[in-house]
C-alpha cells in the first residue's frame, strides 16, 4: 500500500491589485489582519518584488495572518522570501503558529526577530543563536517542521540558524507577518509544501 501527500500552497501576491489591503475581504485569498482586525492587513506592493510585479509589504502596526487547514501531522516545509531595504529600521517578526483562532486560542511555534538595532535575526521564543541581518536583497526563510520528531529546525538566506524540539509542533495553523512598529518589509513567493510520504 503506497501513500503520498503531496498537497502544497504558494502565493505570490501577482493576482492582487496594486494597493489593495490584504484585510479579510473575500478577495483576498484568506489573508486577514490578526484576530479580523483589518487595520492590520498588509498592503499589496510594487515597491519591490520577488516575482513581478507584486509583493505583501507590512509596516507600522500591520499584522497579517494567512490560515491553513489540515496540516496537523507529517513533515512540512515553510518557505518566505524577505527584503529588508537598505533604509529598514525596527524589529519585525516573521511567526508561525501551531493553533491560530481569531479571538481565541492561540500558540506560538516558531518567533524570527529582526533587530535593525542588533543586525540580526534571532529566535525570539524558541531556539537559540543569531545571524547577520541581510539588507538590500531577497532572502529565504525556510522552516521545517516535523510533527513526529517535534523538530522545528529554521534557516536564514540558506545558513542554519536554530533547530529546537517543543511540545507545541503539532502542525501549522497559521502565518503572522508581524511589522510591531517597524518600517517596510516586504515578503513574496511564499509557500506550505508537505514533505513527499511513502509507506509500504
Amino acid at each position: 500500500t503506497f501513500t503520498i501527500t503531496v498537497s502544497s500552497w504558494e502565493e505570490n501576491f501577482n493576482s492582487y491589485t496594486l494597493g489593495q489591503r490584504l484585510d479579510g475581504s473575500p478577495d483576498d485569498g484568506g489573508w486577514e489582519g490578526w484576530d479580523n482586525n483589518p487595520a492590520a492587513g498588509g498592503t499589496v506592493s510594487n515597491d519591490y518584488f520577488r516575482s513581478s510585479p507584486y509583493s505583501d509589504m507590512v509596516t507600522g502596526q500591520n499584522d497579517n495572518v494567512h490560515q491553513y487547514f489540515g496540516y496537523t501531522s507529517g513533515k512540512f516545509v515553510y518557505t518566505a522570501w524577505q527584503y529588508l531595504p537598505t533604509n529598514y529600521t525596527g524589529q519585525t517578526y516573521f511567526i508561525l503558529m501551531s493553533a491560530y483562532i481569531a479571538g481565541g486560542a492561540k500558540d506560538w511555534a516558531l518567533q524570527m526577530e529582526f533587530n535593525n538595532a542588533q543586525n540580526v535575526v534571532k529566535p525570539y521564543m524558541y531556539g537559540s543563536g543569531s545571524l547577520p541581518l541581510i539588507k538590500g536583497q531577497w532572502v529565504e526563510l525556510r522552516t521545517v517542521m516535523d510533527t513526529t520528531s517535534q523538530t522545528w529546525t529554521f534557516y536564514y538566506g540558506g545558513q542554519l540558524l536554530c533547530t529546537y524540539t517543543a511540545g507545541n509542533v503539532h502542525g501549522i495553523a497559521a502565518v503572522d507577518l508581524w511589522s510591531n512598529g517597524a518600517s517596510n518589509v516586504y515578503y513574496d513567493d511564499i509557500s506550505l509544501k508537505p514533505a513527499l510520504t511513502l509507506t509500504t
